[in-house]
């Protein structure tokens, strides 16, 4: 009865730990005639990204993966938070804010090496700040394409999903406390 118990207790408490990691896969479609320079429309920028969801919000990003019109963007790639009152327009000391809510997102996604070169090729951003909105990206690997709505013709298809996956240090932990549960269970254990 007592090792029923402990092991209740030893599931509700891993329970949210396994709730930490989570996949989310997103996507954006650019309103057709703004869209891929080649004459395909229109302009589909998916990807995905592990990260923690706080209200709203998604934060703590890694894993970065994005493509557009199914060509994937170099990697790494990290985010980086769009803030014109810090001087330049990217503060790339500070994480970009994801949201469910395309209104509330000011980010881009970008090659890791853009902070200290200053300078990319491969990018996809959704700012809005004041009465300015953009939504952009761009790819030339492999075959340029690139999507661009603003203020006056935005397109509001952002999706963001939700997969909840758990950790593989906790599942390796999990997986030692049941089998510790196990052999104790069978005597090998014992005092």
């Amino acid at each position: 009865m007592m090792l029923k118990l402990k092991c209740a207790i030893l599931s509700l408490a891993l329970t949210p730990l396994l709730a930490q990691a989570t996949l989310f896969d997103f996507s954006y479609t650019f309103q057709s005639g703004y869209g891929d320079n080649r004459g395909v429309e229109p302009t589909l920028v998916q990807g995905s990204f592990i990260g923690e969801a706080d209200g709203l919000y998604v934060k703590n990003l890694s894993d970065i993966k994005v493509t557009i019109q199914g060509r994937d963007f170099s990697n790494p790639l990290t985010s980086i938070l769009y803030s014109p009152t810090s001087g330049t327009p990217w503060d790339t000391s500070s994480e970009g804010q994801i949201s469910f809510d395309v209104n509330l997102n000011n980010f881009i996604f970008v090659d890791s090496a853009y902070a200290s070169s200053g300078s990319y090729t491969n990018y996809f951003y959704i700012t809005n700040f004041g009465d300015t909105t953009q939504r952009q990206a761009s790819n030339d690997n492999g075959g340029y394409s690139y999507g661009f709505d603003h203020s006056s013709f935005l397109n509001s298809s952002w999706k963001l999903n939700v997969h909840e996956v758990p950790e593989p240090e906790l599942l390796f932990l999990l997986l030692g406390g049941l089998a510790t549960i196990g052999l104790r269970r069978s005597k090998i254990f014992t005092k």
